[in-house]
């Protein structure tokens, strides 16, 4: 697998990671700030999603969904 993180805050904000190539079950992205992210409006969810660039489908591997 080829894992990378999607991070969305409501409906306009996203983020993403980059991809760690060959990283398999247990990909280490060796990242210090990983991301700094200013969330504009604190009454959205926030979905973290874990996805694999391998494939057209981009398939999710594991996600959270959480209040902010």
């Amino acid at each position: 697998m080829d894992p990378y993180v999607h991070i969305h805050v409501g409906k306009w904000q996203d983020w993403r990671s980059p991809v760690c190539r060959g990283g398999g079950k247990n990909p280490k992205w060796n990242e210090t700030n990983f991301f700094d992210i200013e969330v504009k409006h604190r009454t959205q969810m926030a979905r973290i999603e874990v996805r694999d660039q391998e494939g057209s489908q981009q398939p999710i591997i594991g996600h959270i969904e959480f209040p902010i």
